[in-house]
């Protein structure tokens, strides 16, 4: 909790970071992980909390489907780490 906290306290910072995910590159375990999360019974969708009150979890888990989505769509194409592993 502490950790979120002070993720979420700065976040000029934390919007950088997001801005520095590179979607293109997403290590297929990291995907992996990252689908099982958001098909997670507990992963909060659109009618599990009030998106006018809680704009950062709305806007995190809209930013966070659409790369997943991204990434998953581009892996299947043939494309992404994948296609990209081996190179030097």
């Amino acid at each position: 909790m502490a950790a979120s906290k002070r993720l979420l306290g700065d976040v000029a910072t934390f919007q950088q970071q997001l801005a520095n995910v590179d979607k293109f590159n997403i290590p297929d375990e990291n995907l992996i992980v990252l689908q099982q999360y958001l098909s997670h019974k507990d992963w909060p969708n659109g009618s599990s909390f009030n998106h006018a009150t809680d704009m950062m979890l709305a806007t995190l888990l809209e930013f966070v489907n659409a790369v997943v989505e991204f990434a998953a769509m581009l892996r299947a194409g043939g494309g992404g780490e994948r296609a990209n592993a081996s190179e030097p």
